[in-house]
């Protein structure tokens, strides 16, 4: 169960430390922490960009990862499970002992994130050496380091949308975008927009400045959210919703 740490030592003002979130999170787990990250920014409206206001927004922003993630859990047994069936009990009790101590990571920071790669990197050499004690050569090998790489690719992806979940949910709630923007979403390949010349989409009226061009590459760059020759105004409406923006837009837009 993800809980936030205290605000660190510092901070201007006295703020109630958060209850550890359910299991899995619940809509409360996430209005809790957006509430506590209200009075935050208040803070630092208040009293400046101090170490400690800095130190709790990035606390805050780390928890909705954990939170998201969490969420996923259940997704990640169903994808891991069927990777037991591929390996012979003395194989899946060495890969087990070796990936208990990622399940139990997968909920920290993100930049714990790439200590899972490197575990990962641990378990194939592992099961090599196993292999080369049973006498299974070449082909057992493959079979598992493509097995494993399957696994962390999906926990990748499961980790994404996860985070991508948190941004929309961010973003429904700020409306038009007024007076705090909404927060970017990452494309499909994992690019940010501002990375590929896109503008920033920082309310509604952004949306109705892009140019064609512009919004075209939105619309390709999270997937093919509308067919290329819709009418502007369904490409917009599109792209508003995929992000957590609740404008609408009409032909004149």
């Amino acid at each position: 169960m993800p809980q936030l740490p205290p605000v660190p030592p510092g901070f201007p003002v006295d703020l109630p430390n958060l209850p550890p979130s359910a299991d899995p999170p619940v809509a409360a787990d996430w209005t809790a922490i957006r509430v506590h990250q209200a009075a935050v920014l208040a803070a630092r409206t208040t009293f400046g960009e101090t170490n400690a206001v800095r130190e709790a927004l990035a606390e805050c922003e780390l928890y909705k990862v954990r939170l998201g993630i969490a969420s996923s859990t259940p997704m990640i047994a169903a994808v891991v499970q069927p990777a037991a069936e591929q390996f012979t009990p003395m194989q899946l009790a060495q890969i087990n002992g070796l990936l208990a101590p990622l399940t139990a990571q997968i909920g920290q920071v993100a930049a714990q994130i790439g200590q899972v790669t490197e575990q990962v990197g641990q378990v194939t050499a592992q099961v090599g050496q196993v292999t080369a004690q049973v006498g299974q050569l070449g082909e057992a090998t493959a079979q598992v380091n493509n097995r494993l790489d399957e696994v962390r690719d999906s926990l990748q992806i499961l980790c994404h949308h996860a985070m991508a979940g948190g941004v929309r949910r961010d973003n429904n709630d700020r409306a038009d975008g007024h007076p705090e923007g909404y927060e970017p979403l990452q494309l499909v390949n994992g690019e940010w927009p501002e990375d590929v010349g896109l503008p920033d989409l920082q309310n509604a009226q952004s949306f109705r400045d892009l140019p064609q061009n512009a919004l075209n590459a939105y619309i390709i760059g999270y997937g093919g959210l509308a067919a290329m020759n819709a009418q502007r105004h369904v490409k917009l409406n599109s792209l508003a919703r995929h992000i957590g923006c609740t404008a609408v837009f009409g032909p004149a837009d």
